[in-house]
């Protein structure tokens, strides 16, 4: 599932570019087809669809303007991915104290071209057995 900041119609033809076979949620839930990939075209589903996920990329972290809220998914227990400049955030550096969050930067040296894909909006790995 992925959840892009922006949701404007130039910005979800962009990121359903990027992902074969991807279908906006509005066609998923109206039945119209099937998929394995979901991008949500809606405001006010993401703090709900983090309790489903097995890991969370939240946004931000790659330069000095911060990163989101790393708690609306660590709440649920999820851990959390993003950009390496959080210094600023103590409850960013604590969950990655506690290796509950951990930096992009980190996980992958150098970016392989399929992480530089996912840094371009917010991502869940929604494990195949939960419906939505």
């Amino acid at each position: 599932i992925i959840a892009p900041h922006e949701i404007d119609k130039e910005r979800l033809a962009d990121i359903k570019k990027l992902f074969a076979g991807a279908v906006f949620y509005a066609e998923f839930i109206a039945g119209e087809t099937a998929a394995q990939t979901i991008i949500i075209d809606n405001i006010g589903m993401l703090s709900k669809l983090y309790q489903l996920a097995t890991v969370a990329y939240i946004g931000g972290g790659f330069n000095d303007s911060g990163i989101h809220n790393i708690l609306e998914a660590a709440v649920y227990g999820k851990p959390v991915i993003f950009g390496p400049e959080y210094e600023r955030f103590a409850e960013a550096n604590e969950l990655v104290e506690r290796k509950g969050a951990f930096s992009a930067a980190y996980l992958c040296k150098p970016p392989s071209h399929q992480l530089i894909k996912l840094l371009y909006c917010f991502i869940l790995i929604i494990p195949s057995k939960f419906k939505l």
